[in-house]
């Protein structure tokens, strides 16, 4: 069952940390984004 699937074996862990990494730099870019372009209020209402 294992063998036919190689490809299967553990993907969750790197994925995981690609989603982490890529999520953490999305959330900072949406952030400074937010802080430069929008208000504080716009960047609450988005948050909040």
């Amino acid at each position: 069952m294992f063998t036919e699937h190689p490809t299967h074996a553990r993907p969750e862990i790197p994925v995981l940390l690609l989603l982490i990494i890529t999520g953490k730099l999305g959330l900072l870019r949406v952030v400074f984004s937010l802080q430069f372009n929008a208000g504080p209020a716009q960047k609450f209402s988005i948050t909040a």
